[in-house]
């Protein structure tokens, strides 16, 4: 799975993988006197006219599995085929003409192509799948997968369907994966940048039909909050501003399998525009962020330096090292030894006890083995609301983002950059096509970093764009992909099943005001 950092005003990214099921084979494997396997399947599609290629490991050696395609959800009971199987299938079999049954393959793994019709009436829609093993020890089938969803588009174009809209719009909103093609999108709103009014309600996005659900009411109304995934299918939602655009410290736990909220404990201090990444441990690592939005002049040097540290374990919030200096609309990245690394953001300086807000390139490094914070080499350029990636060899990309002088609104930045880590050094790279910053940060299927949407104008008084844009690793240089539909600023992007991208909800034209819709992209 991707792990993915959120902030307030940025995405950063670590990796990346297609939609991905796993399932334990204990039974089997006790069977054969080998250790417990796994079963994990992938699909990638290049959309309609073309093919979607799936990728299933772990399985058993020489034995089969069955593969099942249908465009339907469904809740069939595999009691109708043995009495003694309590399970469901989650499609349906109107299609077992496709049925596929094969062997593993001597590594215990298959990768085969299907084809998808040239018919672009199927645009908008899913093709669903479910994959079984058999025989199975106490049951006539094995074990039995999540449900895989290839979304259809007619590939290199956004796709937006405006009858298909969330029941609320909303900016500064998150995503939740709950499995089986389904996400959660939660809180967030409408109003601008600084005068935010959110909701408690959350929508429901099924990706093989591109529709929306009412979800489960979250315990208090945020946005422009982090959210951040912990072990048993549960999420942690921290902070954000609540109905009155006011910061809080308040924090939701959310459970994907009972679908329901409850609270958790609150921070040590309110929070927006912060930063939440999960350690390698699984503890929640979150930093800085705005205090106080009762003015401009106020919020603009309310940023925080501390940092705090949720451990799922204990359920419990502990502090954590300071930063070198306050910062909101940060970047932050886990780094392969574990580490995090924290870039640039809205800050300020006292200059005769008076606090000037600027935006910062200062850096820093979290460890959280000595539970330290170190400085780091600074960055070239001064940026918040910008991107981050991890590129190979633990290197760091940044891209976008607001700099400049904030007393005067501040600029967008087109320019990007590589930290290395082993020399403690930034070197410039490829300009993005188009200066922005509050865009969607994400990496594609085939590895390269994007930067979707975003928002040029100035840092209060941002104008979301429709340019998008992928990173070529190999090349160091940004090369424009297809336009958004809707321009859109300080929206969910993400990528799902099937490799496709997703843009969600979101703040558009000059008066930023908030939406409904979501875009759907195949490369």
């Amino acid at each position: 799975m991707r792990r993915l950092s959120t902030s307030a005003c940025g995405t950063s990214v670590r990796g990346h993988r297609g939609h991905t099921f796993v399932l334990a084979f204990a039974a089997l494997a006790a069977l054969q006197g080998r250790g417990e396997a796994q079963l994990r399947a992938t699909v990638c599609t290049e959309g309609i006219g073309l093919k979607s290629t799936y990728t299933i490991e772990g399985g058993r050696p020489g034995f089969p599995f069955l593969f099942l395609t249908s465009f339907q959800r469904s809740n069939f009971p595999l009691s109708a085929i043995d009495p003694r199987d309590t399970r469901t299938l989650g499609v349906g079999l109107e299609l077992l003409s496709l049925l596929i049954v094969a062997p593993f393959d001597a590594t215990g793994g298959r990768t085969f192509a299907l084809p998808i019709p040239n018919d672009t009436n199927l645009a908008g829609q899913g093709v669903l799948h479910q994959v079984l093993t058999y025989p199975g020890t106490a049951t006539t089938f094995g074990d039995l997968s999540d449900v895989l969803v290839v979304p259809l588009e007619v590939p290199g174009a956004w796709r937006q369907d405006i009858a298909k809209a969330m029941f609320y719009p909303r900016a500064w909103t998150s995503i939740i994966d709950e499995g089986d093609g389904k996400y959660l999108v939660a809180g967030g709103g409408s109003g601008a940048l600084l005068a935010l009014t959110s909701v408690d309600t959350t929508d429901r996005f099924d990706a093989a039909t591109r529709t929306f659900t009412t979800g489960p009411k979250m315990t208090v109304e945020r946005g422009v909050h982090t959210v951040s995934a912990l072990s048993g299918n549960r999420w942690l939602l921290a902070g954000g501003v609540d109905r009155m655009n006011d910061p809080q410290a308040t924090c939701d736990l959310y459970d994907a399998t009972q679908h329901s909220f409850t609270a958790a404990p609150a921070m040590n201090d309110k929070r927006m525009a912060h930063t939440a990444t999960v350690l390698a441990d699984g503890r929640v690592f979150v930093t800085g962020g705005l205090s106080d939005m009762s003015t401009t002049q106020v919020a603009l040097v309310s940023s925080l330096k501390s940092t705090e540290i949720y451990d799922p374990a204990t359920n419990k919030w502990t502090k954590g090292p300071d930063m070198s200096e306050a910062k909101a609309g940060h970047g932050a990245l886990l780094l392969p030894d574990g580490r995090v690394l924290l870039s640039g953001g809205l800050t300020y300086t006292v200059f005769l006890s008076i606090k000037i807000p600027q935006f910062s390139k200062a850096v820093d490094i979290f460890d959280p083995k000595t539970n330290t914070m170190k400085s780091v080499a600074a960055m070239n350029v001064d940026r918040a609301g910008h991107g981050i990636f991890e590129l190979a060899g633990g290197k760091v990309l940044v891209a976008g983002g607001i700099g400049g002088a904030i007393l005067s609104g501040g600029i967008p930045t087109s320019g990007s950059e590589i930290y290395d880590p082993a020399q403690n050094r930034w070197t410039s790279t490829g300009s993005l096509p188009l200066a922005k910053g509050l865009a969607g940060a994400v990496v594609l299927s085939d590895g390269s970093p994007a930067m979707i949407g975003g928002a040029g104008g100035s840092f209060l008084a941002p104008l979301p764009v429709d340019d998008c844009a992928a990173y070529d690793v190999a090349k160091g240089t940004w090369s424009a992909l297809p336009k958004l539909v809707t321009p859109r600023a300080t929206h969910a992007v993400m990528t799902g099943s099937g490799c496709a991208v997703f843009a969600i909800g979101g703040a558009t034209g000059t008066s930023n005001a908030a939406v409904t819709t979501a875009e759907t992209l195949i490369r």
